[in-house]
């Protein structure tokens, strides 16, 4: 993970490493902000679809506020939150022990 920090929310960028601990920052940052819920997948019935729009599109934009530059150009014509998290666990998810809890397992919690 790169030192800098993403734009005053205290999440260090993303930068392709441990990515385990980058879900752990976004997901507490986004519950804390209440803008979790296009974390979950699925609009709330009683919410207007402009208004799932624009939450959607400002958890996409932190998400990509917190990444670095290499890794933001690898998504940047994503332009839905469940786009984003798929194409982030394919590229940066690893069989291995250290990733196993990262980006596939908000696809999952999303799902």
């Amino acid at each position: 993970m790169a030192g800098e920090e993403g734009m005053g929310s205290g999440i260090e960028k993303f930068d392709g490493t441990d990515s385990a601990y980058w879900k752990m920052q976004i997901e507490d940052y986004f519950y804390r902000k209440k803008l979790h819920l296009p974390l979950l997948g699925r609009k709330p019935e009683i919410m207007k679809d402009e208004d799932w729009n624009l939450l959607d599109r400002q958890v996409l934009r932190v998400i990509r506020l917190t990444q670095s530059r290499s890794v933001a150009y690898n998504v940047v014509k994503k332009n839905i939150i469940m786009d984003l998290i798929k194409a982030l666990s394919s590229m940066y998810e690893k069989p291995s022990t250290n990733n196993k809890d990262s980006c596939e397992d908000l696809l999952e919690e999303v799902q």
